[in-house]
């Protein structure tokens, strides 16, 4: 029986470079969003609340937390389409 290694393979310095990269490049795009669009995507995306506990939370319609949040992903994939090559 072939045993499973216990840690994962670590990647090599460039692709570390290309994630920090990655990862720092949607910071500021998320940081460049709109106060009310950039307030949704962060307690949905990484706080992971409800579309109901954003809208309790923000005081605002369950419609408008899905509004906000569809915006503010499309600004994103727009401001980071260029950057990170995404289609």
């Amino acid at each position: 029986m072939d045993e499973l290694p216990l840690e994962a393979p670590q990647d090599d310095p460039e692709t570390q470079a290309e994630k920090r990269q990655r990862a720092l490049a949607v910071q500021r795009a998320v940081l460049q969003l709109p106060e009310a669009s950039r307030a949704v995507l962060i307690l949905r995306e990484y706080e992971g609340l409800s579309y109901q506990e954003i809208a309790e939370a923000l005081n605002i319609p369950l419609g408008t937390v899905m509004s906000r949040l569809n915006y503010a992903r499309s600004l994103l994939r727009q401001s980071l389409a260029a950057e990170l090559e995404i289609v």
